[in-house]
């Protein structure tokens, strides 16, 4: 189904700015924070100030924009103009933006879309300069997913149609969490249905089937730009991941359980994550679900499960003024769409240990959360984009 198109241009220097001093953990601030941010409906009515004994050793100063001409509805990603302080925000069910045009795109490869009920495009990646877009698609009777190169509006690779006969039909656990590393890509596929223990489920453990892994491409720098190529499966045993990063060599993935079970994962080639056989998630469709592998049956645990779900949608490697306050730790920020925040964590990745979270609320489902020239960024869904400017104390 085509939705309304929504493109937001950002100019980061002209949206009026909102400083709050939060101390690490800021619950007892989290209703006035969400008003001044404009992400509730009721308006402030007097100037914010804290009290000198709620400051804590290692406090910040964020300095949250909302960026007013950037609003959000369920972003799909954010498309970086030549200007480097103006980006296109993209919606998940955006056809036309920035000059692609994804509706003329199906039409001409004869991609029928009326039985479409959901929303075609999933996730945008830049990978080197070049734009791609996952979509999840109904058409003919064929469930499947694309990934198409928007530079060159050509199919980089068309994933094959899936039998949910008997099942929802569900993009929204469609993954699409990406990192590049070198000359390689990695991005996660995942799952056409959120049913926990049907056959679309099940993809996640069959190697022949591309749904429920991490793929990973070669990407091929050529005279009119970039292509994918040997297609490869990186990791399997996923349901719905959405965010990777690279933090201190290692590549780290958040994602979302069933119910519960939320995930951190170091992903390492080859190995199997586990869904759907295994999750501490709690029943979800009725189904029983056993919590973690015993070591013998080469399933590889999760690096950090929270309970209760937080729905982790991205993850992100700090800023640095966040890396120095901890250095010596690998740092990291994932958001979370049900918790409505995002974390500051802290591990030894060399060593599998989470050692500490620290929620910082936002009362927004944050869909992204990323760091371009060192400022931190967050797109919280049917708000606006905020920029954060961090100062330590």
């Amino acid at each position: 189904m085509k939705r309304n198109i929504l493109i937001a241009c950002l100019i980061l220097t002209s949206a009026a700015s909102a400083e709050f001093l939060l101390p690490n953990y800021v619950s007892r601030f989290v209703a006035r924070l969400g008003t001044d941010l404009a992400l509730v409906e009721t308006k402030p009515t007097h100037e914010i100030t804290f009290p000198e004994n709620s400051f804590l050793a290692n406090e910040f100063l964020f300095t949250f924009t909302p960026i007013k001409t950037a609003k959000t509805k369920r972003i799909a990603g954010l498309i970086k103009v030549e200007d480097e302080r103006r980006y296109i925000a993209v919606q998940q069910g955006d056809l036309k933006f920035a000059g692609y045009d994804l509706g003329d795109f199906l039409v001409k490869n004869k991609i029928d879309i009326q039985a479409q009920t959901q929303p075609i495009l999933k996730q945008l990646l830049t990978v080197q300069g070049t734009n791609f877009a996952l979509l999840g698609l109904v058409s003919k009777g064929c469930v499947f997913a694309m990934l198409v190169n928007l530079n060159k509006m050509l199919t980089a690779d068309r994933y094959p149609c899936v039998d949910n006969s008997g099942e929802d039909v569900n993009f929204n656990n469609l993954g699409g969490g990406y990192v590049v590393q070198g000359n390689i890509l990695y991005m996660s596929l995942g799952l056409t249905s959120s049913v926990t223990r049907g056959k679309v489920s099940f993809l996640a453990q069959d190697e022949s089937s591309p749904y429920g892994k991490v793929l990973k491409y070669a990407i091929n720098k050529n005279a009119s730009g970039i292509d994918l190529s040997e297609r490869t499966i990186f990791t399997k045993g996923h349901r719905n991941l959405q965010g990777m990063a690279i933090i201190n060599g290692h590549i780290v993935a958040v994602e979302h359980g069933a119910k519960g079970g939320d995930e951190i994962n170091i992903l390492e080639e080859n190995k199997n994550y586990g869904w759907p056989l295994y999750s501490a998630g709690s029943k979800y469709n009725n189904d029983d679900l056993v919590a973690f592998a015993p070591e013998m049956v080469g399933i590889t645990n999760p690096l950090f499960t929270f309970i209760p779900a937080i729905a982790p949608s991205d993850i992100s490697p700090c800023p640095s003024i966040i890396k120095r306050r901890y250095d010596g730790m690998d740092c990291m920020l994932i958001s979370g769409l049900r918790a409505k925040s995002f974390y500051i964590v802290l591990g030894d990745l060399d060593k599998n240990r989470i050692v500490s979270l620290e929620k910082i609320e936002v009362e927004a489902r944050i869909r992204e959360v990323f760091i371009d020239d060192d400022r931190l960024y967050l797109a919280p869904d049917l708000a606006t984009l905020l920029v954060v400017d961090i100062e330590a104390f």
